[in-house]
C-alpha cells in the first residue's frame, strides 16, 4: 500500500461511498469558514454506513445519512488531480445550522456566517438552500446569528421570521436547556452573546 500515504482524505472518501459529498465540518473547513481543523472527515450521503478507520493513515470518516431531500448543494473540486464532491459553502452553512453538532457548534458557524457574507455579499442562496433543507430551525439560528454579528440584512430577516416555527429551539443542541429566551426567533440563548463574538477579538 504504498503511495496511499500521499493520498489525501477527501480523495479516500470518494470511494468509500456512492453517493457521497464531503460535508459538514470537513466543508466548513476546506471552504475556510471555520479555522478548525477536524480529525474526522465528515461524508454526506443518502445510504447508512457504518464509521471507517484506516489506522495506518491516522484516519477516521463518519458517514452521515441523510434522506433525499437533504441530499443537494454540491460543486466538485479538483484535489490531487482528482475530482472530489463536496457541499457548496452556502449549503456547509445550512447543513451546519440543522446540525450544529456535527460542525464545531454555534460558534464556529457563527465566525463561518460572518465570513461567508463577507465575501459573498448576500442571503440568496443560503435562504434557498434552507427552504430546500426544508428545517425551520435553520432560519431561527441564521437569523439570531446574523442580529448578533451586526451584519446588515435588510428585507431578508422578515422572510425569515416568516418561516420559522413556533416552538423553542436550543442555539446550540450539544448543551442543556438554559440561558435567556429570545422569543424574536424562539431561541433558547444557551451560549451567550460574548462567546459568539470571542474570536473577533483575536
Amino acid at each position: 500500500m504504498e503511495g496511499l500515504y500521499s493520498v489525501h482524505e477527501f480523495v479516500i472518501a470518494a470511494h468509500l461511498v456512492q453517493p457521497y459529498a464531503v460535508a459538514y465540518a470537513s466543508a466548513l473547513s476546506f471552504h475556510a469558514l471555520s479555522d478548525l481543523l477536524p480529525h474526522t472527515v465528515f461524508v454526506a450521503t443518502t445510504r447508512r454506513k457504518a464509521e471507517v478507520t484506516i489506522e495506518q493513515l491516522g484516519l477516521h470518516f463518519r458517514f452521515i445519512s441523510l434522506s433525499p431531500h437533504k441530499f443537494f448543494g454540491f460543486q466538485t473540486v479538483t484535489i490531487e488531480e482528482q475530482p472530489v464532491q463536496i457541499t457548496t459553502p452556502s449549503k456547509t452553512l445550512v447543513d451546519g445550522l440543522d446540525r450544529p453538532d456535527l460542525c464545531g457548534g454555534i460558534v464556529e458557524l457563527a465566525k463561518g456566517l460572518y465570513r461567508y457574507v463577507q465575501e459573498d455579499g448576500g442571503y440568496a442562496q443560503l435562504t434557498a438552500d434552507a427552504r430546500q433543507l426544508g428545517n425551520r430551525t435553520v432560519f431561527k439560528r441564521m437569523g439570531y446569528l446574523v442580529e448578533v454579528l451586526g451584519l446588515g440584512v435588510g428585507e431578508w430577516q422578515e422572510r425569515w421570521r416568516a418561516e420559522i416555527s413556533p416552538g423553542e429551539t436550543l442555539l446550540d443542541p450539544r448543551y442543556g436547556r438554559r440561558g435567556p429566551y429570545h422569543s424574536g426567533w424562539n431561541l433558547r440563548l444557551n451560549v451567550d452573546e460574548g462567546q459568539l463574538l470571542e474570536w473577533q477579538e483575536h
